[in-house]
């Protein structure tokens, strides 16, 4: 399909990390984000059903996510998503190296989590280095 995706397609190929995030819906992803991650399907079968690859898999990629929930925070409310960001850091050349996962956005705003916003910073400068 020649739409939009084709820039984000060569993006993934040029960049040297990337950093998805998505609020938490129904256990995983939202549908949109899982949409473009589906797309990405094409890498996965240009190197195993196709043998070619569509991106380079040699380079040095790392991949890092972001969720936030309504829900409190406990250890299960993100576990939909792992199975999902594992399979797209993979499908992309990336190594997932973490995540931040903040629940309890419905009684208190992101923006007024200090300590997810501390996070945040410290998860920011860690993926940078």
């Amino acid at each position: 399909i020649d739409d939009d995706i084709n820039k984000i397609y060569d993006g993934f190929k040029k960049c040297d990390g990337v950093i998805l995030a998505s609020p938490l819906y129904f256990g995983s992803i939202s549908a949109q984000t899982k949409a473009m991650v589906d797309r990405c399907q094409m890498f996965w079968a240009s190197q195993y059903v196709l043998g070619k690859e569509a991106i380079d898999k040699t380079k040095k990629r790392r991949g890092f996510f972001i969720s936030t929930g309504g829900e409190p925070f406990h250890k299960e409310l993100f576990l939909g998503c792992n199975p999902v960001m594992n399979l797209f850091f993979k499908a992309i050349g990336a190594v997932w190296q973490g995540s931040l996962e903040i629940g309890g956005t419905d009684k208190v705003a992101i923006n007024e989590n200090y300590e997810a916003l501390h996070m945040a910073r410290v998860k920011g400068q860690e993926f940078l280095r």
